[in-house]
């Protein structure tokens, strides 16, 4: 079987497009997954780099000031608002009289509100246990409407 040039553009062209979408259109969360991470655009801006490129450092600081050392498990995009949540998995830097770590081993997952450029608004909630399944799950009863982008 011959493919001319023609057809071979057209099907490479087709499947680009295809793992492609922009979030304020309201994608379906599994094409959101398939186009993960190149193919995922906010307002025409690749969200990977908006939020893992040059800002990521700005949401650690913010976990940090707030007490927190933890890693980053969740990204998910409300389109009411128009802004997005990070989630960390993370434990609150505490110590005792003795500067041993104070924390009671206990995990918690911590939301914070990034708006579309990737600078941090506010801190969401925090709760015991992480991201999955309780931070996930806090992040869909405040924001009913939020599209799951990263899922860790």
């Amino acid at each position: 079987m011959k493919i001319t040039k023609r057809q071979l553009r057209r099907i490479i062209r087709e499947q680009l497009e295809a793992r492609s979408v922009e979030l304020t259109e309201l994608p379906d969360e599994r094409d959101v997954n398939a186009a993960w991470p190149d193919g995922v655009f906010h307002n025409g801006k690749k969200v990977f780099d908006t939020f893992y490129g040059d800002n990521a450092a700005a949401a650690y600081d913010w976990l940090e000031n707030e007490g927190y050392d933890g890693q980053e498990t969740y990204l998910g995009y409300d389109p009411q608002s128009d802004n997005f949540v990070m989630g960390f998995d993370a434990f609150y830097d505490q110590v005792d009289e003795y500067g041993n770590a104070d924390n009671d081993g206990m995990m918690e997952g911590v939301l914070l509100l990034l708006d579309p450029r990737g600078r941090v608004l506010e801190t969401i909630t925090s709760v015991p246990g992480g991201v999955y399944p309780a931070g996930r799950r806090a992040a869909k009863t405040a924001m009913p409407a939020i599209i799951d982008v990263r899922l860790d």
